[in-house]
């Protein structure tokens, strides 16, 4: 299941796009915090696809075609899960983003950015996302904040938090 895993993977996220472009300098152990919390997200995930292969193994025989394209279709949307969950959290505690504010208007995309903003419930950042297709950065760009944001922040209550 893993090795399957790990050859739809790619194509999961060739069809999702690039990741996320940081404005600020991440650190090398950020950087690793976050592929292991993305490698034990597929890990965990891993238990339900043996079970659709089970079933796939089961139901295969009486309609063979259907199950072997539901399960990949199943396998491609737990993947794409898995990555766009891990695009909505901070990088630096893996928090899912809060308050998600939009911003602009469509019709008043020649001369201004729209899309929306999310915020780090702890202050870390903010994650600008895109709805324009013009945009290069269509998946959003990482805004990290220094420690003279957190009085605005109430998880934090004065004490930076890591």
């Amino acid at each position: 299941m893993l090795i399957l895993t790990c050859l739809l993977l790619p194509a999961t996220r060739l069809v999702m796009g690039r990741a996320l472009a940081h404005r600020s300098p991440i650190a090398w152990r950020v950087r690793l915090r976050w592929w292991i919390f993305l490698a034990l997200k597929i890990a965990l995930v891993q238990p339900i696809m043996l079970c659709g292969f089970v079933i796939l193994l089961r139901v295969g025989p009486l309609i063979p075609i259907v199950a072997q394209l539901a399960l990949v279709v199943g396998w491609l949307l737990t993947l794409r899960w898995v990555v766009l969950d891990q695009r909505c959290r901070c990088p630096v505690c893996f928090r899912l983003l809060t308050s998600p504010v939009r911003i602009g208007n469509p019709a008043e995309t020649f001369l201004e950015w729209y899309g929306a903003e999310s915020m780090c419930p702890r202050g870390h950042g903010l994650l600008h996302t895109s709805e324009s297709l013009a945009e290069d950065s269509p998946n959003g760009s990482w805004l990290g904040l220094d420690d003279s944001w957190t009085g605005l922040f109430s998880e934090t209550a004065g004490v930076r938090q890591r």
